[in-house]
């Protein structure tokens, strides 16, 4: 749905803008907001200029006449259109996507869909368009599918500002994908829970001021005002509540052109460090940071010359030097210092949790770094590689039995149930594989923990269909794979030293006196087994034990509990 055709329809006294926001400024004599005469001209050249594309303007050129044309600005009409394309929204399309993920969430009630419901009405509260329940609604169906779409972000604010401006110019569709395109792509890292892209943004600009207005720079730094404090809600925003409609549009034009070029937010600082140079004189008279941000707002929401604004920006703020370089130098910066500092708090937190010193925990997190190949604190092996690495700190533990694979499953289940330990481990969807926390929980209960702890485990590893309670046949099955690897094991180097050593000792004696061995450990398990449920209770044509009644029986004798485990 198109918002500006229904901006007329709405019955208001107050002066509002065409788009349907309130003004609430007065424009400087002699400053002109929209010339219509001069829009008019503009219109009738793009529209010269994309009837010589084909089609459906699928092949948009990255031409200078195209870069000249969006620095004049781009008629409201065709905004909804080339602000699609410039994000690479057509390109995003699924069919039937978007109605799929609107319709799953509509009645779905998650951490993201109850910040969402409570930002609606914070949205545009000055637009008379998002007064309505139309728009509202369908700001909601678009914020709670993308929170569903892209599940490490979920829902930020700010998203509501950019999608709300989205759809007074486009469908939900084009809005739903555009939105991704400033997310997932322009503003990459900035909404997600690490904020990295946004915090490595910051840093860059505070370079480019001081190198570009150092005196500015220095007065920050004289009064101790982060220049983060001012610009963190004008990148995550893009201005939307700062600059007067019709500025925030014009920066918009060229901010998603940017994205178009592949270049980057460049608009971003360029638009930054002009606010701030025409800013400097009062700045400079500025003796505390509640004057700064005073001098920055009025100077946002009063600028209604965006020609003026612009031209600054394409001229002295034009050039910044490598920006796409700095960028991602920054970047890495800042993944390696929260790598760091998340390293840091996971072995803090699991040394409070598990019995191991935080010296066998740094140990054991790069074996596990390198098994997984990464070092996010999200970061899962998998069964091999558990394996691999639970053997080597605790080598008596049956390798490649079913015992491991239960071990493993449990271990994955906990994973993808969101177990964690790390407050450093943050929400994100589901992975294969196991996670350092639940790794070290399971791997101290079995090496360190007490009896009570290792039942705890081999109650769950007993439990293979997961409903709270053992059967015999469940616990023989499992102990039983065991005690033939070993039987297994034994017989294939009997096998092997008489091959290769010449051993004069009877084979087939020493084989014989194996397979005893073994008849008689199973016999011994067995009985262990009929001991335990002895006093079980009986379901269908099966004695089950639940964990407490599984765990007592155990601890009644030495060797019960020595067989068992």
């Amino acid at each position: 749905m198109g918002g500006i055709a229904g901006v007329d329809d709405i019955d208001d006294e107050q002066k509002r803008d065409k788009y349907g926001f309130l003004i609430r400024d007065v424009m400087p004599d002699g400053q002109i907001a929209v010339d219509t005469r001069s829009e008019m001209k503009q219109g009738a050249r793009w529209t010269q200029y994309l009837d010589k594309l084909d089609g459906d303007n699928s092949d948009l050129s990255k031409s200078s006449r195209l870069r000249r044309l969006v620095v004049k600005g781009i008629p409201g009409e065709k905004r909804g259109d080339l602000w699609s394309k410039f994000l690479g929204a057509k390109e995003k399309m699924r069919e039937g996507m978007y109605e799929k993920l609107w319709r799953e969430m509509e009645n779905e009630k998650t951490a993201a869909t109850q910040q969402i419901d409570l930002d609606l009405l914070r949205t545009f509260p000055d637009n008379s368009l998002f007064e309505t329940d139309r728009y509202r609604q369908s700001l909601r169906r678009v914020l709670t599918a993308y929170s569903k779409m892209n599940e490490q972000v979920g829902y930020c604010q700010a998203m509501n500002f950019i999608t709300g401006m989205f759809l007074l110019f486009m469908d939900e569709e084009s809005a739903f994908y555009c939105l991704d395109g400033v997310v997932n792509d322009l503003l990459r890292g900035y909404f997600d829970p690490t904020l990295c892209g946004l915090l490595a943004d910051q840093r860059v600009f505070d370079k480019l001021l001081l190198k570009r207005l150092p005196t500015i720079h220095a007065k920050f730094g004289q009064m101790d005002v982060p220049t983060s404090l001012i610009i963190t809600n004008w990148f995550m925003t893009l201005w939307v509540n700062d600059f007067p409609t019709e500025t925030t549009l014009r920066i918009w034009d060229q901010l998603f052109y940017d994205a178009f070029r592949k270049k980057g937010p460049q608009t971003l600082f360029r638009v930054a460090l002009s606010l701030f140079k025409l800013s400097e004189a009062e700045l400079m008279k500025a003796s505390h940071a509640g004057e700064v941000f005073g001098v920055m707002k009025e100077c946002a929401s009063k600028m209604f010359d965006w020609k003026g604004l612009i031209k600054l920006v394409q001229g002295d703020m034009k050039k910044l030097g490598p920006l796409r370089a700095m960028r991602e130098e920054e970047r890495k910066r800042v993944q390696i210092e929260q790598g760091e500092r998340r390293r840091e708090r996971q072995l803090q937190d699991l040394e409070k949790e598990t019995r191991f010193s935080k010296s066998e925990l740094l140990v054991m997190q790069g074996d596990f770094r390198l098994q997984a190949g990464e070092t996010d604190p999200n970061a899962t092996v998998d069964f091999n590689k558990f394996q691999d690495i639970f053997n080597r700190y605790a080598p008596t533990f049956p390798k490649d039995s079913m015992v491991m694979q239960r071990l493993y499953s449990i271990a994955e289940e906990k994973t993808k149930g969101g177990f964690k330990v790390s407050s450093t481990i943050h929400a994100s969807p589901p992975r294969e594989g196991v996670n350092f926390d639940v790794f070290c929980v399971i791997l101290s209960d079995m090496v360190k923990g007490t009896i009570d702890a290792k039942l705890d485990v081999y109650f769950q590893i007993y439990d293979m269909d997961g409903n709270g309670t053992i059967q015999e046949e469940e616990v023989i099955t499992v102990a039983k794979s065991v005690i033939m690897m070993d039987y297994e094991e034994a017989k294939s180097e009997i096998e092997s030293l008489f091959q290769h050593d010449g051993v004069g000792t009877d084979m087939e004696t020493t084989m014989k006196e194996i397979e005893n061995e073994h008849l008689k450990r199973r016999k011994q398990l067995e009985e262990v087994v009929q001991n335990i449920f002895a006093d079980a209770e009986v379901e269908g044509e099966s004695k089950v034990l639940k964990k407490e009644a599984f765990k007592a029986a155990a601890l009644k004798e030495d060797h019960i509990l020595r067989i068992l485990l």
